[in-house]
């Protein structure tokens, strides 16, 4: 098991800036099984239905034949792959080649002090408020592989990233200022 410490909202220097759509991060789903508690700020989240996540198309008319059954909230979405390994910091997310199928969704809302569990098939995206923290307890892995990202194929999507660890020092500074916050 892992426990991560996210902050959200920071947009400094060092922060990954991906266009999303009006704040929400694209639809994607994780390695592993998680637990998060909101400790400052906010989520809203959208949690997604994959008609089978089992089940990854080769063929766009496939999946098109097969989304004809869903209700119009379904979607045809490129799979992109976020690798396990990156070497350096240069990271990308590649493009699979293959399509899912993806629709209808729950929306909820967690505030501070509320915590929530999420399954690692269930594809979610989440649009933090500025300035949120969170505490994640990761699950082993339950894929070999990759987390999955799901994206229209009209979007516009970054597939390549710079990737810096926070120094000592960056690291100090944001947990004074999130421990300042709590007080």
């Amino acid at each position: 098991m892992n426990l991560r410490f996210h902050f959200w909202g920071k947009g400094e220097e060092n922060a990954i800036k991906q266009n999303f759509n009006d704040g929400w991060e694209p639809i994607h789903n994780h390695r592993w099984n998680f637990s998060s508690k909101v400790i400052k700020g906010g989520l809203d989240s959208k949690e997604y239905f994959d008609s089978d996540s089992r089940v990854r198309f080769d063929i766009r008319e496939e999946a098109e034949a097969e989304k004809v059954d869903l209700n119009s909230s379904y979607k045809l979405y490129d799979v992109c792959a976020v690798p396990t390994r990156q070497e350096g910091a240069d990271y990308r997310i590649f493009r699979t080649g293959k399509f899912a199928i993806i629709g209808n969704y729950t929306r909820k809302y967690m505030a501070a002090g509320n915590s929530y569990y999420l399954d690692h098939r269930i594809p979610h995206q989440v649009k933090p408020e500025f300035d949120t923290c969170t505490l994640l307890l990761m699950d082993p892995p339950s894929k070999l592989l990759a987390s999955e990202i799901f994206v229209d194929s009209n979007d516009h999507f970054q597939e390549e990233f710079k990737l810096q660890d926070l120094s000592f020092e960056e690291t100090q500074k944001y947990l004074k200022e999130f421990l300042g916050s709590l007080q």
